[in-house]
């Protein structure tokens, strides 16, 4: 839930009242990021019902046949891409259209694991820095250069790559943890490999952008008091560990997972996930003009893709400035 939809005409219930009546300080220690989840203006307006990461899956088919070890860096990267590339495969592939806006999901992590930000600590976009232009260049190289991805990806949707990736159309794809079920029922688990997304050197991998789906109360609601209980019982220990074993989702207390199903064979995946988001989980960008943020940066990477010619520097340079018009006029 971004704070955008928090704000919007201030349409959801604080939830502060509830949580002082009813949950002790423990309780709320057990929240994952209590304190950075569903908050706005130091306020509780929502609680995540489950965490999503995003992992770079791999077709470890592939990859085994083609005799090569998954990425460590972004340099590695491009190398596995090229072994996977065939007549049939791409060697990799995302979704460039503006149509589906998740280009941030997955640019913000290649940023930051560059070094460097999105937005700073005023809410400013910062993405023009070097960490930012490199990023945009990688990708433009991705295509252009290197060709491990189409030309047409600019025109692929979020749900386009998904489901290349599942019928075996792509050798690599960075995608959340919350299609990992779709994806493995259509190619089996034993042909998917999840690992961390490379870095710019090999013991530094990138961060993973944590999302959430969330419960809150609008106002006006005619049965606050139920929906209360209702968000308790979702997001309680029991809850959240049964939710988690049957759906597949990260859960967001620490004692669910904390709980040994995670340990074993059957669970291990998803403790997978829980170590990543506690080692290298980076909270996704949240602010009250991210329509506009996704907007100009999705921008920005259609007309960097639009043509091998096309100037990064200048291109991103005028996407922050945009944005950065827009947060000043709010």
């Amino acid at each position: 839930m971004t704070n955008g939809t928090i704000t919007k005409e201030r349409s959801l219930l604080t939830l502060d009242s509830y949580v002082s009546r009813d949950l002790k300080e423990n309780d709320k220690n057990d929240y994952i990021l209590w304190n950075k989840v569903g908050m706005y203006d130091n306020k509780k307006y929502a609680f995540a019902t489950s965490f999503i990461l995003v992992g770079l899956y791999i077709r470890k088919d592939l990859l085994s046949k083609a005799g090569m070890e998954p990425p460590k860096t972004w340099d590695d990267f491009v190398k596995v891409a090229k072994g996977l590339n065939s007549p049939t495969v791409y060697g990799y592939l995302f979704g460039g259209s503006p149509s589906q806006l998740n280009q941030l999901d997955w640019l913000q992590l290649m940023i930051e694991g560059r070094g460097g930000k999105v937005l700073d600590d005023k809410g400013r976009a910062v993405f023009d820095s070097k960490p930012g232009i490199d990023t945009f260049k990688f990708i433009k190289a991705c295509v252009f250069d290197n060709k491990i991805v189409p030309n047409n990806a600019i025109t692929l949707r979020y749900d386009d790559v998904t489901d290349l990736f599942a019928s075996g159309r792509a050798g690599m794809i960075l995608e959340g943890s919350h299609r990992y079920s779709k994806i493995t029922s259509a190619l089996k688990s034993e042909n998917v490999l999840i690992t961390l997304i490379p870095g710019v050197d090999a013991e530094n991998p990138s961060p993973s952008t944590i999302s959430t789906w969330d419960l809150a109360i609008p106002k006006g609601s005619k049965s606050p008091e139920e929906a209360w209980e209702f968000i308790k019982f979702f997001t309680s220990n029991e809850s959240q560990f049964l939710y988690s074993k049957i759906s597949g989702e990260i859960p967001t207390r620490k004692s669910a997972a904390d709980d040994p199903y995670f340990k074993s064979s059957e669970g291990a995946m998803l403790g997978w996930w829980i170590k990543y988001l506690n080692e290298k989980g980076t909270l996704a960008v949240n602010t009250d003009t991210f329509q506009e943020l996704t907007e100009c940066m999705a921008a920005a990477l259609q007309e960097v893709l639009k043509s091998s010619n096309s100037n990064v520097e200048e291109i991103v340079k005028n996407a922050v400035k945009k944005y950065n018009s827009i947060v000043d006029n709010k």
